[in-house]
């Protein structure tokens, strides 16, 4: 059944992080083929990315960022993701992180408009936070 208010105010943070991995990192991981060695912070960066854009818009936001192609998905990055970042990680950081925010300000028209700056401080806090240089 679904849950109500009454079980979201009781949910431990354990219950919580559990279910965050379960429902949202488990299923990114499993489509980008990503084991459980791949390192935490680019895990963070593509989940945030999947969780604000929806698994469509992200695998666009991923192939532009890798200069490829889409038609299956996350499935379709999942290679060239990983052979990039392993390539050069701080490299491949970059160019997702810069993905992200081309993506979000240029949705940030008309009645998104209003969001560009909220948009503006979450990708460039990713661009401005890279672990890998």
């Amino acid at each position: 059944s679904e849950p109500t208010v009454d079980d979201m105010k009781t949910l431990s943070k354990a219950d919580a992080v559990d279910m965050y991995g379960e429902y949202f990192v488990k299923p990114v991981a499993q489509k980008l083929q990503l084991g459980t060695d791949f390192p935490v912070e680019m895990m963070q960066l593509l989940v945030d990315i999947n969780i604000k854009e929806g698994e469509g818009k992200a695998a666009q936001i991923l192939g532009d960022a890798l200069g490829v192609d889409v038609t299956r998905g996350l499935y379709s990055v999942a290679e060239p993701l990983k052979q990039s970042f392993n390539a050069d990680p701080g490299g491949t950081w970059d160019k997702v992180a810069q993905a992200y925010h081309d993506a979000l300000q240029g949705k940030a028209t008309g009645d998104q408009a209003q969001f560009a700056q909220g948009w503006a401080n979450r990708t460039q806090s990713w661009i401005n936070s890279n672990p890998y240089n």
